[in-house]
């Protein structure tokens, strides 16, 4: 494949779904490998996709999906279409432990009695009951605090506390998947290729006969995944993720299956364009950021450009993007055009001249 292709959508079912906000068909696209679209409440990416390599003697599920009854119907459902059921299912892979991707897991595990197989840096972030989770909302409120965030706006603490304990669960996964591991489901054969950024342990799935790439949110069609340094995340996620990216680009693949939007062809094109993205929002981070100025991330991500205005940007997004601007500084410091200026309560940025001092 040209390493010139430029993106291309294959998953036309897929798309004309999203644009009529439907759930997506169920498809096989490829024999003994199907596609099936998980709805995920009101969140507003609406739905992931669940991946089964269904063989004679197997059936191994990617990322089951949201943690909801109407989601595991339609999980359910998508394996009657393949001819399979949930107790059938033999093994779980996931690409990462976020709730949209790993939620199910635990129910799919109780009616199958299936293994679950994840990178160990994502299975130390889950959150399992038992757990403190008021301590877990005080690191974040500590968090929002050392961004510059006044922590009353940024957590409802009520909701936010429901959000914690939704997202626990009692499923420890049984295999901690190596990068470059081998998995054989009859006759496909399954590359795991550890790729953080998005999340620490992020793995994504190259079926290297089939030349196809199962890549979570590593690389998604229509949108960037969000890179944020979070509480207890990757020093430099974001120079994880473009080297990652850049990682995967030079792999034989004809055709991307996300996690979410829809199929498509030009993975190398693809990548360039999410790199491309991330070096003009380091510039523009380095631009807002005024001379003689020390600003919080806060401050910082409130002049940003995002889709639609700081203000009416709710309190769960404000803080998603609160990391992912503390990601490109985090680059931005290690490249050596900002540096940061931390009192022991809040993080504040200056921007550093070309000859090597503050402007």
């Amino acid at each position: 494949m040209s390493t010139r292709e430029a993106v291309a959508i294959t998953g036309w079912k897929q798309k004309q779904a999203w644009d009529k906000r439907a759930l997506p068909p169920v498809e096989e696209v490829r024999p003994g490998l199907w596609s099936i679209p998980v709805p995920m409440g009101s969140n507003p990416l609406r739905y992931s996709y669940a991946y089964a390599f269904v063989a004679a003697d197997a059936l191994v599920v990617v990322d089951p999906g949201w943690p909801a009854s109407e989601s595991f119907e339609a999980l359910a459902g998508g394996l009657a279409a393949a001819g399979r059921s949930p107790a059938d299912v033999t093994g779980i892979l996931v690409t990462h432990a976020h709730h949209d991707h790993f939620g199910l897991v635990d129910r799919l595990r109780e009616a199958s009695g299936a293994w679950v197989a994840m990178n160990s840096l994502d299975a130390e972030l889950q959150i399992l009951e038992g757990d403190d989770f008021a301590a877990i909302l005080d690191a974040r409120r500590e968090w929002l605090g050392r961004c510059g965030a006044d922590t009353e706006d940024a957590l409802t603490h009520g909701s936010d506390l429901e959000i914690i304990k939704r997202s626990a669960v009692r499923t420890r996964c049984d295999r901690h998947l190596e990068d470059g591991e081998r998995i054989r489901v009859g006759r496909f054969d399954i590359q795991a290729i550890w790729t953080p950024g998005h999340s620490p342990g992020h793995m994504v799935f190259h079926e290297r006969t089939q030349r196809i790439l199962l890549s979570g949110d590593h690389v998604l069609p229509r949108i960037t995944p969000n890179i944020s340094a979070f509480v207890g995340g990757q020093s430099n996620c974001l120079r994880s993720y473009l080297e990652s990216l850049r990682k995967i680009r030079k792999l034989e693949v004809t055709e991307v299956l996300p996690g979410h939007g829809y199929r498509f062809s030009g993975l190398p094109s693809r990548v360039d364009a999410i790199r491309s993205h991330h070096e003009r929002r380091l510039v523009e981070i380095s631009d807002v950021i005024g001379v003689d100025e020390c600003a919080t991330p806060w401050d910082i991500s409130a002049r940003l450009t995002w889709s639609r205005p700081w203000s009416s940007i709710t309190a769960f997004s404000r803080r998603a993007a609160v990391g992912e601007t503390l990601a490109h500084l985090h680059l931005l410091q290690a490249r050596g055009g900002v540096q940061l200026v931390d009192d022991g309560a809040t993080w504040r940025w200056s921007r550093i001249s070309p000859s090597g001092g503050r402007p």
